[in-house]
């Protein structure tokens, strides 16, 4: 349980939590001993058929290692970058070159953001789409169905007065509403230039890029009634 810690000031739980969460999410390398530097080598050994010296310790399911330092589990090829250029990564995430999870050669290892890391993913085809996604490969645990949170959950499902729609109905007006596609300018035009003429409705609604009902819509101000 948090509690005040002294002082004139309130405590405030809230300001507590939110400080905490502020802090860095990342693990920084601690420094390590010259015994720990010489276990963590002694778990890196060179694979002739990758060509990669790899991590033969502690594996996630993926393949990719770590260990544990202070009782804290750290990514392997974190620490060895650290240990190979000196640099802690931070908040930045170690890459590789090769594609290969158990991989610290010195080499292969780059920083990179979480993006560089999804874009070096898709540009390298291991993104999973299609057939490899997980709805064609595991379906089972696609919620569907009864199984659908609509289904389980109803009362989460903002419906009615609780919908977004009736709680701010001042975001869904003209522009201000995402599906839009005129402008209010827009709009005052197609009405001042309707004049009720055979095909008139379809040429707008080519002109504007909507539907020939929108522009009866439009022009009979049934929608867009507030301009």
């Amino acid at each position: 349980m948090l509690k005040h810690s002294g002082g004139s000031n309130p405590f405030n739980p809230l300001l507590e939590v939110m400080s905490i969460m502020a802090k860095p999410h990342y693990k920084s390398i601690p420094q390590l001993t010259d015994r720990q530097v010489a276990y963590i080598w002694s778990k890196v050994k060179f694979n002739e058929t990758s060509g990669c010296d790899e991590w033969i310790g502690m594996k996630r399911p993926k393949g990719y290692g770590y260990m544990q330092i202070k009782r804290r589990k750290f990514v392997a090829s974190r620490v060895v970058y650290f240990l190979l250029y000196g640099v802690d990564p931070g908040e930045l995430n170690v890459l590789h070159r090769c594609d290969n999870p158990p991989c610290v050669t010195k080499e292969h290892l780059f920083l990179g953001t979480t993006q560089d890391n999804s874009d070096d993913m898709v540009a390298k085809g291991r993104s999973a789409k299609g057939e490899r996604s997980g709805h064609y490969t595991h379906p089972e645990r696609t919620a569907r169905g009864v199984r659908h949170g609509r289904s389980t959950k109803p009362e989460r499902t903002a419906r009615g007065d609780r919908s977004p729609a009736k709680k701010h109905p001042e975001s869904y007006i003209g522009e201000l509403c995402g599906s839009a596609k005129l402008t209010e300018t827009e709009v005052l035009d197609i009405r001042a230039r309707y004049t009720g003429k055979w095909g008139e409705q379809t040429a707008l609604a080519k002109e504007f890029g909507v539907t020939p009902r929108a522009i009866v819509c439009i022009v009979r101000r049934i929608t867009w009634t507030h301009i």
